[in-house]
């Protein structure tokens, strides 16, 4: 570029940015909202300035948002929760991370499954989710375990075996029984 017949030079000395045909281009998704600091060198035959230039970014866009509610599970049941249904955006490349709690996230979706011994409990689930614009919301939410009667187990190591004839005459029958959730249990 030449300005009152000389000729000058621009060059990208801080911050983030590039020269392209005299033109400084910055890519405001490398930049430090809401503003940041770009430093260009302006050289011509005889003079050299460094000329700092602040950027304020104006960003329409606002981070993602996550709205979940308490849930409620029985033992061995599982929640399944689609992130994408609960998550308000502009931005279309939402990705999440589970920052806490149980469960895990594969793609866009939450998944936990309760034991069969954990209830009565109660968990605390943190979500985070982040947009292409590395913008992100935090969401917490809780899950609670109910009980859940369990059958008991189906009787075993009966005595006499079946199919015995011409056993003793005082004959005492027993078998064996377990409840999982260690009800007590009696036998008609």
């Amino acid at each position: 570029m030449k300005s009152n017949g000389k000729s000058l030079s621009f060059s990208v000395v801080g911050g983030n940015g590039k020269i392209v045909d005299d033109l400084l281009l910055i890519d405001s998704r490398q930049l430090n909202l809401p503003k940041d600091n770009v430093e260009i060198v302006v050289q011509s035959d005889t003079l050299t300035a460094v000329i700092p230039i602040e950027v304020l970014i104006e960003n329409s866009l606002q981070p993602p948002l996550l709205r979940i509610d308490n849930k409620k599970l029985l033992e061995g049941e599982t929640l399944e929760i689609d992130l994408r249904e609960v998550t308000i955006s502009e931005s279309g490349n939402v990705k999440y991370e589970l920052v806490s709690g149980v469960g895990f996230i594969k793609d866009y979706k939450y998944s936990f499954t309760a034991t069969f011994t954990e209830a009565p409990s109660a968990h605390r689930v943190t979500i985070k989710a982040i947009d292409e614009l590395k913008q992100w919301h935090c969401e917490t939410f809780s899950i609670i375990i109910l009980d859940k009667n369990q059958w008991p187990l189906e009787p075993f190591s009966p005595f006499p075996e079946d199919g015995i004839e011409d056993f003793f005459s005082d004959l005492v029958l027993s078998w064996k029984c377990a409840d999982p959730d260690g009800d007590p249990l009696s036998y008609d």
